[in-house]
């Protein structure tokens, strides 16, 4: 194997071919800057920028698809065995020598062509599987069957584990769609699953998983609610909707005392929300009060004042 070959194999040159997709490609959307001098500075450029891209596959997968049609089109107007200088120096050692001795590194642009397709799906199959591997992580931390999350916890993060559900999944189909076999072998803590089977294997249970969280959070949600829809309509029914007032502790009445249940939201003319700044030197409260003519909103005033609480006095 040539020392070229040998510097191009492995993982390491797969992920460094990733990154020197955008090498090829000069500014965004300019693929035609082939030649032969701006493909050799900036090709060094994407192999400086390895760190960079080595554990970012999304970023990658695109340059390196990218780096395939700007080689197909270098390919057509210059061969496939025009030489680009990938690096050179007197640390190099390689079959071709410069007139002072050092050596370079360089490749025919079919090979690049054929390293940079191989980097988009490597990059693909990485990125399927650390999204695979985030949720799975994810299920068992939450979800699974030995997670120690109590339910208030489960709740707080079903952003993030719906995110995580949907990430391995979009990044199945993306390498799918990409042109990845479906019987490429996956290695997924410790197991080998091929990609057709990844879906049902580690993002379908958290996919289903959140999606039941979600649907008891709602139920229970709701529950609360229905009584203010049968006691309110109009602005009432509007802003308990809007500012989440259903909830506990969220609505005062008359002495700033709470408003409990629908009926105290229904018989008080005024309800007041109670803020707390405690941004500056010392507390300061606010009462923001809304007036009601029956269901109609008719105005909104405030009061402020120093202290960790307002006083019954704020809301008169």
């Amino acid at each position: 194997m040539s020392m070229m070959k040998q510097w191009m194999a492995g993982v390491v040159a797969t992920a460094v071919m990733a990154a020197g997709a955008a090498a090829w490609a000069g500014k965004e959307g300019a693929d035609d800057e082939w030649a032969s001098e701006p493909v050799e500075r900036q090709a060094v450029k994407g192999m400086e920028a390895y760190d960079v891209v080595q554990n970012q596959a999304a970023l990658a997968a695109p340059l390196a698809a990218r780096c395939v049609r700007i080689a197909d089109k270098a390919i057509k107007a210059k061969g496939a065995a025009f030489l680009v200088v990938l690096a050179g120096g007197a640390d190099f050692a390689t079959d071709r020598v410069r007139p002072d001795g050092s050596r370079e590194i360089v490749a025919k642009l079919g090979d690049l062509r054929k390293y940079c397709a191989s980097a988009a799906e490597a990059s693909w199959v990485t990125g399927a599987e650390l999204a695979a591997k985030r949720a799975l992580d994810v299920y068992d931390e939450w979800l699974g069957p030995d997670a120690s999350a109590d339910q208030a916890e489960r709740e707080n993060q079903m952003g993030t584990i719906a995110d995580a559900a949907a990430r391995c999944s979009a990044a199945v189909q993306g390498a799918l769609a990409a042109g990845v076999p479906g019987s490429r072998e996956l290695s997924v803590r410790g197991d080998k699953v091929a990609l057709r089977d990844l879906e049902a294997h580690a993002c379908k249970p958290l996919a289903e998983a959140i999606a039941k969280l979600q649907a008891e959070v709602a139920a229970r949600r709701e529950a609360m609610i229905a009584p203010f829809r049968k006691a309110l309509k109009g602005d009432k029914l509007k802003l308990v909707l809007e500012r989440e007032m259903w909830a506990p502790g969220f609505a005062y009445g008359k002495g700033c005392r709470e408003l409990k249940g629908a009926a105290d939201f229904a018989r008080a003319s005024t309800w007041y929300e109670i803020l707390i700044d405690t941004n500056g030197l010392l507390p300061r409260w606010t009462t923001r009060a809304y007036i009601f003519k029956g269901d109609k909103l008719t105005g909104k005033k405030e009061r402020t004042g120093r202290g960790s609480d307002a006083p019954s006095k704020a809301c008169p």
